[in-house]
């Protein structure tokens, strides 16, 4: 009997855990695909309409300080030290980016200045190199020269004729775009203006422990977009300031202005230096100097190896997401989202991982 009992023990004890075990990883699964399609579809349908809102809670949530400040010692209306504040950093934005416009004008418009000397130099070295064709092979140097030349016209004409009607007849999409944005900039702005006023009483209600989780999600979030930016800057620089010195000692015209641009270029998403330095490069082999254009080539593979490097590591070591992670929610972000996935990708993955370790950690630890 004492045997039947303790062999009997023996098998509840396996199953009841067994049960245990199997409600346990089916409700964590179940939680898991929850979040993922709630993320996905927030990220895909719903984030165009709120993120004017987000946006604007974002500017208040990091303005309120100084304005209480402010409004204690000045009394004036909440609302009208943040459209204050928000009129000072509109100016102060608008300023920098007048200066960077004309940098850009002045350095764009030198470079264009020397277009005529490149193509002079580029038909010189298209002869040179059409000679030494044919004295290696026996070709009509002049037969090939006139061929390329030929081509190079063909291709011209097309491009007039084909692909820049089709640019311009897109001149209409751009105004929309343009439109766009300055109508997010009102909304945002009008948005903080409304917010400034209730801020005070909604930061109590969130406050509350049924919006821990929210609480703890936004702040995560904020931390990945903070640390972001912050990554986005200092590869910005370091790659400018590579490029400007290393274009200077190849002895380049307007190295500097060139080599920040480059940098700038490589933030902006499936742009990258290679826009600004494989078409050097090309320019320096057609005119014969074969030392700068290889020098241009391999900048450009160090400067993509430098972002594939530093910007995983940036990002993921300060968020407390592998790099690989990181990695792996921009190229998922891309393919799912369009452009905007290399933002929204990394966001989703925060937005998850947080959810999931409220759900599966914290949760329990209240229990």
């Amino acid at each position: 009997m004492i045997i039947t009992q303790s062999m009997h023990k023996t098998c509840i004890v396996p199953e009841s855990m067994g049960i245990f075990m199997q409600q346990f990883f089916h409700q964590k699964t179940t939680q898991f695909f929850l979040t993922v399609l709630a993320t996905y579809l927030f990220m895909k349908y719903l984030s165009p309409f709120v993120t004017p809102f987000l946006v604007a809670f974002l500017i208040v949530w990091a303005m309120n300080p100084y304005i209480e400040r402010v409004h204690q010692k000045t009394r004036f209306k909440k609302s009208f030290v943040a459209g204050l504040l928000l009129t000072i950093w509109v100016i102060l934005f608008i300023w920098i980016l007048w200066i960077f416009s004309f940098a850009v004008m002045n350095g764009g418009g030198d470079l264009f200045s020397r277009i005529p000397a490149y193509f002079s130099d580029w038909e010189t070295a298209l002869s040179c190199c059409c000679d030494n064709l044919e004295k290696l092979f026996g070709l009509n140097g002049q037969k090939l020269q006139c061929f390329v030349v030929q081509q190079i016209a063909v291709f011209t004409d097309n491009f007039q004729t084909n692909i820049m009607p089709v640019v311009m007849g897109k001149s209409v999409t751009y105004m929309k775009g343009i439109v766009s944005c300055f109508a997010f900039l009102a909304v945002v702005f009008i948005a903080v203006m409304l917010l400034v006023k209730d801020y005070g009483e909604i930061a109590r209600k969130l406050e509350t422990p049924e919006f821990r989780g929210i609480r703890e999600v936004f702040r995560k979030v904020v931390v990945y977009l903070k640390t972001f930016l912050r990554a986005q800057f200092i590869i910005l620089l370091i790659i400018s300031v590579l490029c400007a010195v290393t274009l200077s000692l190849i002895g380049m015209t307007g190295a500097v202005f060139y080599g920040f641009l480059t940098g700038f270029m490589d933030m902006l998403p499936f742009i990258g230096t290679g826009i600004m330095l494989l078409p050097l490069a090309v320019i320096y082999f057609f005119t014969g100097e074969y030392r700068k254009a290889i020098v241009c080539v391999g900048l450009y593979a160090l400067c993509a190896l430098i972002r594939e490097m530093l910007e995983p590591r940036l990002i993921g070591d300060k968020v407390g997401i592998w790099p690989i992670g990181i990695l792996f929610s921009v190229f998922a972000g891309v393919h799912l989202f369009g452009v905007a996935g290399v933002i929204k990708g990394p966001l989703s993955l925060v937005i998850i991982c947080e959810t999931l370790k409220f759900l599966w950690y914290d949760r329990r630890k209240e229990k």
